[in-house]
């Protein structure tokens, strides 16, 4: 009976720790100091799998302090030389963190499917359709979840974004000018993050300004060829193509850099 009970006692600890895994978690990491953010995030890109969460949230939080300028001039060459990978991989980490932490999804819930897939689903998950979205994506490939989320699948018209409680309608009315600028930077955000959404797209912009990472400058009223060139050669060649095969899907490019 005694050794029955410890293992119910256990049991149920672990589940309290699942629960809370994304509050505790999340309440550590604001809690870093610039020292520690920066030595942490060099131990969690050794296994990436298991620690995208808490990768997302230290990566967001030297982000946002601009901790990375004693030794890098951006966040983006800061990501690149040491961790390795590229700005838009950074960024789905934080968007990870950020979507997760703000619907309080439990981590065991969605762990198993790894970083790729919880990449794609953090945007839309809530804490009302997690179970229904694991289930759809635990047997598919990455890009078969894109698909799906869009709607696209097999008829589906039921992949959806959160439930109408989680959705606050947010109007704009803009100058035809302002619109060209707007239109541009969504496009923008949207191939640096690899995503179809304007709102993760908007709250990536915002994320950069509230930062204070990147210089604002004025954009020009009209977008023509010589902006365009000016704009492109502000860009690494990644994000160039990735800008390229958003806005023409259907144009076969064959690129040797």
């Amino acid at each position: 009976m005694a050794a029955a009970k410890a293992t119910e006692q256990a049991r149920t600890a672990n589940a309290k720790v699942g629960e809370n895994f994304i509050a505790t978690t999340a309440d550590a990491v604001e809690k870093l100091t610039k020292a520690k953010a920066l030595a942490e995030a060099i131990k969690l890109n050794d296994n990436i799998d298991n620690n995208a969460f808490r990768l997302g949230g230290v990566l967001k939080r030297i982000h946002e302090n601009s901790w990375f300028e004693d030794t890098h001039k951006t966040f983006a060459e800061y990501v690149e030389e040491l961790f390795g990978f590229k700005l838009r991989k950074a960024q789905y980490f934080m968007t990870i963190y950020t979507e997760l932490t703000h619907q309080q999804i439990p981590w065991e819930k969605i762990s198993k499917l790894g970083w790729t897939k919880i990449k794609e689903l953090a945007p839309i998950l809530s804490i009302e359709n997690v179970d229904e979205w694991v289930a759809k994506a635990e047997n598919i490939t990455v890009n078969e979840l894109k698909l799906l989320i869009k709607g696209d699948s097999a008829g589906d018209d039921t992949a959806s974004t959160k439930t109408q409680s989680d959705v606050k309608p947010m109007n704009f009315k803009l100058k035809l000018d302002q619109v060209d600028t707007v239109t541009a930077a969504l496009a923008k955000a949207k191939a640096e993050v690899n995503t179809e959404y304007d709102n993760v797209a908007l709250e990536n912009i915002c994320a950069h300004y509230i930062g204070n990472t990147v210089a604002v400058a004025s954009a020009p009223a009209v977008i023509n060829q010589e902006t365009l060139v000016d704009a492109l050669k502000t860009m690494d060649i990644d994000t160039v193509l990735a800008g390229v095969g958003a806005a023409f899907p259907d144009l076969d490019l064959d690129v040797k850099v």
